[in-house]
């Protein structure tokens, strides 16, 4: 007969029998699934899924350019070679905006509310406003543009008592555009500001341990959001594509001097997936010249340039341009900057 204590004892029995069950049944499945992780690492990675929507691609065009082949380039990266960053990248399509019966009306009014009241000039398809010292040039499509203010006859534009700082000049950089709506959301709010002396001939930016006092103009650059996490260059490294430069000039109508907007929309829904070469054979692309340099920085190129980074990027510059593409960008000493085209040769064009 079942007595209370015996009862007792089984079921004391029984719990210590099922903890143990359950300790065991937990180490088996631990065994188990570190085995299938450890079979699964040993696999090799599946491929990568390429669509190729648009078959061969055009190669990209930088501007023209005789590449240095008395330059010897030098790979001193920290790990010693050019890293891969993907076996695949996202293409981009730029889709063309087309002509609408407003397309002239509003580059018209652009132009009134630049302070230039003339009828345009239509030179190669584009409309180009000049009154008061300004010049206006508008693409009444894309809407790209170029203004200049003609500062070389009125040089009072950069002794004003402006005192230049990185707010201010944003400020001016910032009206001005919101003035031609010429600000895409996809660009950053958050500008570049260069500080610069004008010599008679040319911009210069200032040093680095100067004093931003002694400027007597400041380029505001504004660049496009980074894209599928990749920056996005263009063939000069350091200005945007919607760049503006602002003077000392205490006459509101004359503070803005020089601008310019080279921009194409980006399509999220037309993409293709394209094989990217290997670093390495970027690396050698480039010594074998076929490259662009988009800034030779202060190097003198009598000896050699040392390359001691690089990076997958986006190349865009802003017109005539179908597709958003990959470049490789050297980073080398004293500024050198250089780009080669990272889409695999074989679907490019010839």
């Amino acid at each position: 007969m079942l007595t209370l204590t015996n009862a007792a004892d089984l079921t004391k029995k029984l719990f210590i029998i099922g903890v143990f069950v359950i300790i065991l049944i937990g180490f088996v499945y631990v065994i188990i699934t570190s085995v299938k992780k450890s079979i699964n690492s040993l696999k090799p990675p599946p491929p990568p899924v390429l669509t190729t929507t648009f078959d061969k691609l055009p190669g990209i065009v930088f501007p023209n350019q005789n590449f240095p082949t008395d330059i010897r380039f030098t790979l001193e990266t920290l790990s010693g070679n050019i890293p891969s960053a993907s076996t695949t990248a996202k293409i981009y399509f730029l889709p063309k905006k087309q002509k609408s019966l407003l397309t002239n009306v509003r580059a018209n009014q652009d132009a009134k509310n630049l302070g230039i009241e003339s009828s345009a000039t239509v030179v190669n398809k584009q409309l180009v406003y000049t009154a008061n010292s300004k010049e206006f040039t508008i693409d009444p499509i894309s809407r790209n543009f170029t203004y200049s203010y003609n500062y070389n006859n009125e040089p009072t534009v950069f002794s004003g008592k402006t005192l230049l700082t990185k707010g201010s000049a944003t400020s001016v950089a910032n009206n001005f555009l919101k003035t031609l709506d010429a600000l895409p959301a996809d660009f950053n709010q958050n500008p570049n500001v260069t500080f610069l002396t004008y010599n008679g001939a040319q911009f210069i930016p200032i040093g680095e341990n100067e004093d931003p006092a002694v400027a007597t103009a400041a380029r505001v650059d504004y660049f496009r959001n980074k894209v599928d996490s990749l920056p996005v260059v263009n063939s000069e490294f350091d200005k945007g594509n919607i760049s503006v430069i602002v003077s000392k000039s205490d006459d509101k109508n004359k503070q803005v001097i020089r601008a310019i907007k080279s921009y194409q929309e980006i399509s999220n829904e037309n993409i293709g997936i394209y094989p990217v070469k290997s670093g390495d054979l970027a690396w050698q692309d480039f010594i074998n010249g076929i490259g662009y340099i988009a800034d030779s920085g202060n190097s003198t190129f009598t000896k050699r340039v040392v390359i001691r980074d690089a990076y997958l990027a986006y190349f865009d510059d802003g017109v005539n341009i179908s597709y958003l593409m990959p470049v490789y960008v050297f980073i080398g000493d004293d500024g050198f900057i250089a780009y080669v085209s990272a889409v695999s040769d074989q679907w490019i064009s010839p």
